[in-house]
């Protein structure tokens, strides 16, 4: 182990005491000590890592129903054609022959319901006209 020549020789001594000696082993119990601390470590950072988790989810249903609000009451929809009168009493009898227990008011509340859905279009209407997309186009 000498490889240095230039050494004292108490240093020398001591070098070659410390290499003769040996190792000291750790205790018996350290291994198990080691072992239920990494564990405790693993499953704090796994339960760190489920909450991380559970928080980004939650971001992300937050924005999306904030986003999807946001559009909903920024999007415009058709008015309905002007109520007619005459439809709507007519309506409300062909009601009451259908479903004779059904009381006038109900009858004329339902045909009312109707005449409202029926000019309902199940899509949007843009806000301002779309932009020309030829224009971007190079054929």
């Amino acid at each position: 182990m000498n490889q240095d020549e230039g050494l004292p020789p108490d240093l020398r001594a001591l070098e070659d005491k410390l290499v003769a000696r040996s190792p000291a082993h750790p205790p018996a119990r350290l291994r198990s000590r080691v072992v239920t601390d990494m564990t405790m470590a693993l499953r704090e950072e796994r339960r760190i890592g489920f909450w991380r988790f559970a928080a980004a989810a939650a971001i992300v249903v937050i924005v999306g129903m904030n986003l999807s609000m946001s559009a909903a009451s920024a999007t415009r929809y058709p008015a309905s054609s002007a109520l007619n009168a005459q439809e709507l009493r007519s309506t409300a009898a062909q009601i009451s022959d259908l479903l004779p227990g059904l009381s006038e008011s109900e009858a004329r509340r339902h045909a009312l319901l109707l005449h409202a859905g029926a000019g309902v279009v199940p899509a949007p209407i843009p806000s301002r006209p779309p932009v020309n997309l030829d224009q971007y186009l190079d054929f």
